[in-house]
């Protein structure tokens, strides 16, 4: 190997440990500030509120069953932020705390109760809900999956 290979071998290294070793303080950073480490690049993209999982499994589901999944909201903003509506390509989903106010830089766990219909059964299910603000131009989309069953 030469010595010139080796040198650039070593400054790529060198460099590639850098943006891990910066990805992980921003990482850490939004964990510790906001409790999730989607944070920091949803602020950086202008966003002020994000799903925390953005996808949830709800696992086997059996038709007629209503089962509930959970997921966070996080208000990155200063100011509350209120959940006024919901909506979703199917009756099978549906959000029982709206509206949900949630204060200035806080969490709050939301739940969704699924309930496949028998046109879904041995399918995957696959659901997306879009929750409406009171901020204008503001809308956060969960997908919910699972696999239906008879």
């Amino acid at each position: 190997m030469s010595t010139r290979f080796r040198a650039v071998a070593v400054w790529v290294a060198g460099g590639a440990l850098s943006v891990v070793t910066a990805t992980a303080i921003v990482a850490v950073f939004g964990w510790l500030v906001y409790g999730s480490i989607h944070a920091v690049p949803a602020l950086a993209a202008g966003r002020t509120v994000i799903s925390d999982p953005s996808a949830v499994w709800a696992g086997d589901l059996h038709v007629g069953e209503r089962k509930p999944v959970s997921f966070s909201l996080i208000n990155l903003d200063s100011r509350p932020l209120a959940i006024i509506g919901m909506g979703a390509n199917c009756t099978c989903v549906q959000v029982d705390q709206i509206p949900l106010e949630i204060p200035p830089r806080s969490t709050r766990s939301v739940r969704v109760w699924v309930s496949p219909l028998s046109s879904q059964a041995e399918m995957p299910f696959l659901q997306k809900i879009n929750l409406y603000t009171s901020t204008e131009d503001c809308s956060i989309s969960i997908i919910v999956r699972g696999k239906v069953l008879r």
